[in-house]
């Protein structure tokens, strides 16, 4: 979770309830020291915010924080491939310039925002129906566009999650090498994604042979 999480209630309080910890290399050391296993979702607000037409698409953004982590720590790390969640709330359009215009997203540590299709149909609402002078119908759209409720899941759609095999930190870096370097985490990445990949992928051809049965 972001670190901004853990000091805004009532999100403080929740985050902590379900066992959440920042996104911190430090959270994650701590945690990991005391052998209790993470659960990260490396692309963050950049793969949680794909547009729903690349709902299938396992895009990390580029980001290696969790190959650091788990090189530091010489843990293994297990791919977890999931299938259909984007379609319970889809996500139109992504973009680093949304949340600086929208201004919110900025102010709780965001650096992408999207526009969903909750969204657009509370805006269009908003806009048409609201019985408020137009200056304050566009404060409330653009309020509302900021609002993490834009991406709140209301769609009903079937999610499938896959637990891949265990790879092991041996064969994501040299270990041999206490220094790492950009070409060994950037290999890492493409072999976890590419397991990630293939579990969404699996996770279609599953759902698919299971409708067939029925």
């Amino acid at each position: 979770m972001l670190p901004t999480d853990f000091r805004i209630w009532p999100f403080s309080a929740l985050v902590r309830r379900i066992g959440a910890i920042p996104s911190t290399y430090t959270a994650a050391e701590q945690t990991l020291t005391a052998q209790i296993p993470i659960m990260i979702f490396p692309g963050g607000d950049h793969e949680a915010l794909r547009p729903i037409y690349h709902a299938h698409r396992v895009d990390f953004g580029g980001r290696l924080g969790f190959l650091r982590i788990a090189r530091a720590a010489r843990v293994p790390i297990v791919p977890l491939g999931i299938r259909g969640s984007h379609f319970t709330a889809p996500v139109l359009v992504r973009s680093k310039t949304l949340a600086s215009l929208l201004v919110q997203p900025r102010l709780i540590g965001v650096k992408r925002w999207g526009i969903s299709l909750l969204g657009v149909i509370g805006a269009v609402a908003l806009a048409v129906l609201a019985p408020l002078p137009w200056p304050v119908r566009a404060a409330l759209v653009w309020f509302w566009l900021g609002t993490p409720f834009v991406f709140l899941p209301w769609v009903p759609w079937t999610i499938r999650m896959r637990i891949g095999e265990l790879i092991v930190e041996s064969a994501l870096f040299a270990l041999e090498n206490p220094v790492e370097t950009d070409a060994e985490l950037l290999a890492a990445l493409r072999q976890v994604e590419g397991a990630v990949q293939a579990l969404v992928d699996s996770g279609g051809a599953a759902g698919r042979k299971s409708a067939n049965a029925g």
